[in-house]
């Protein structure tokens, strides 16, 4: 099955309330997962936006897009605060002073 076609993706591009579909299409990730990941969202209070109902049960564009740069954010920093911390571990540890004396004899 193909996609929306080219006229359909402009208009969409500017629509301030989206549906979940459009909001998939938008995000460019596969559907199965798109929407197991709003579900999820949706089931915990998260801060991702919730349908509203006066505006046909559609999320409002400005503040998902909001919502998924600020938790990127938060992965970018995640990850980069996990390689600096992995990058302590993987060091080899110190020699003890006390397991380098030579032998006396």
């Amino acid at each position: 099955m193909t996609g929306p076609n080219e006229a359909t993706l402009e208009r969409e591009r500017w629509k301030l309330y989206v549906t979940d579909a459009e909001l998939i299409r938008k995000l460019g990730v596969p559907e199965k997962l798109a929407r197991r990941v709003i579900r999820e969202l949706d089931a915990k209070p998260t801060g991702f936006p919730r349908k509203q109902k006066l505006w046909g049960n559609r999320r409002y564009w400005p503040a998902v897009e909001r919502y998924l740069e600020a938790s990127n954010a938060m992965m970018r920093d995640g990850a980069d605060r996990l390689a600096t911390e992995n990058r302590d571990r993987t060091r080899l540890p110190r020699q003890s002073s006390l397991r380098s004396h030579p032998a006396e004899g």
